[in-house]
């Protein structure tokens, strides 16, 4: 239970760090965060794009509309998103958090085996973000 609530409170982060790489829509973020936590995280995309809107409300990420062509010759209108220096900003402050939530000393878990097994798998699902250069 512990690591689902993880989980959902860390797509925030993950997605701010994949913008970092660079600007994508929504659909290749949500595989691109299954393939970079080697799926242990799994996104509906009807849970993820309310994410998306929110960052934009909140001035953290934008999107440019655009058309691109499709194989079998349609188009197709998309989202592309971009971080801005204010998501940037929201990356370090939530980086930070992490790192003093991993850090800091779990009295509250049963033994050391528990908290050193969801510090194990916290470092799995987030692997590459605590290396992260701002």
């Amino acid at each position: 239970m512990a690591i689902d609530t993880m989980k959902k409170g860390s797509i925030e982060m993950l997605t701010l760090f994949l913008l970092c790489e660079e600007d994508t829509y929504g659909y290749q973020l949500v595989q691109k965060i299954k393939e970079r936590s080697k799926g242990l995280i799994t996104v509906q995309e009807g849970s993820f794009y309310p994410l998306l809107y929110r960052l934009a409300d909140d001035g953290y990420i934008t999107g440019e509309e655009v058309v691109t062509r499709m194989s079998t010759g349609r188009s197709r209108m998309r989202v592309i998103y971009h971080i801005e220096n204010a998501g940037r900003e929201r990356l370090a402050s939530l980086k930070k958090d992490y790192e003093t939530l991993l850090n800091h000393e779990v009295d509250f878990l049963p033994d050391i085996e528990t908290k050193n097994a969801m510090q194990e798998k916290a470092g799995d699902v987030l692997e590459g973000i605590l290396d992260f250069e701002f």
